[in-house]
C-alpha cells in the first residue's frame, strides 16, 4: 500500500525547492539583464551603422566645383556663435560638415546655396541632435521651405573634423534619453564611436601611360 509524504518529508521537499529557486533567481535576473543589454547594444549599433553609411555615402559623392566655391568639396564650418531655429526652439550649432554637390539647374538659376548639403550638430540645454540639411545657406537666411532630417535625436556629444580629404566623425549617444532609463555607466554599453569618411579622389593617370 502506497503512502503519501509525511509532514516532515513535505517540509523538507518545500525547503529544497525554495533553496533551488533562491539559487536560480540571480541566474534568471542576470539572463534578463544580458538579454536587455544585447538588445540595447544592437539598437545602438544600428543607429551608428545607419548614420555612418549616410555620412560616408554623401562625403564620397561630394566633389570640387571651382565655379561654385573654388574650395574643397568638403568643408568643416566654423560654428562659433551660430544658432538656428528648429522645432520652435533656438539651438546652438556646435559642429557642421558642409558638402558641395554641384547641380547644373541651380547654377543656371544662380541659386548656388542649393548646391550644398550639410550635417549639423545642434544643442539646446545640453541635449544634442544630428541633422541632415539640404540647402543649408538658404536655411540659415530663413528662406528654407523644407525641414531638416533628424538623423540622430539623442546625442550627448558629437563633432566633425576635416583635413586633407578625410572626415573624422565622433558621436556619443545619450542612452538615458534614448531609453528613458538611468542606465548610462551602469551597463557595459558601447555608446561612443569614432570613425572616418574619405572623399573621392580623382587621379589623372593619363601621363603614366
Amino acid at each position: 500500500m502506497k503512502k503519501g509524504l509525511s509532514i516532515i518529508e513535505s517540509i523538507v521537499a518545500v525547503a529544497i525547492l525554495a533553496i533551488v529557486m533562491l539559487l536560480m533567481s540571480p541566474m534568471v535576473k542576470n539572463y534578463g539583464m544580458v538579454h536587455d543589454r544585447i538588445n540595447l547594444q544592437n539598437r545602438i549599433d544600428y543607429e551608428f551603422g545607419k548614420t555612418l553609411e549616410i555620412i560616408k555615402r554623401k562625403v564620397r559623392a561630394a566633389r570640387i566645383d571651382d565655379s561654385i566655391s573654388g574650395k574643397d568639396a568638403v568643408e568643416e564650418i566654423d560654428t562659433t556663435g551660430k544658432t538656428m531655429e528648429y522645432s520652435g526652439e533656438t539651438y546652438n550649432v556646435t559642429s557642421e560638415l558642409r558638402l558641395v554637390v554641384p547641380n547644373s539647374d541651380n547654377e543656371a538659376s544662380g541659386d548656388l546655396d542649393k548646391n550644398y548639403i550639410a550635417f549639423r550638430i545642434i544643442e539646446l540645454d545640453g541635449k544634442m541632435k544630428l541633422l541632415y540639411i539640404t540647402d543649408p545657406g538658404a536655411y540659415i537666411s530663413g528662406l528654407y521651405e523644407g525641414a531638416p532630417v533628424e538623423v540622430i535625436s539623442y546625442l550627448e556629444e558629437g563633432e566633425f573634423k576635416y583635413k586633407n580629404g578625410v572626415v573624422l566623425i565622433y558621436l556619443d549617444l545619450d542612452v538615458d534619453t534614448m531609453t528613458g532609463e538611468s542606465i548610462e555607466g551602469n551597463r557595459n554599453i558601447l555608446d561612443k564611436i569614432r570613425d572616418a569618411a574619405v572623399t573621392r579622389i580623382n587621379i589623372d593617370m593619363s601621363n603614366n601611360f
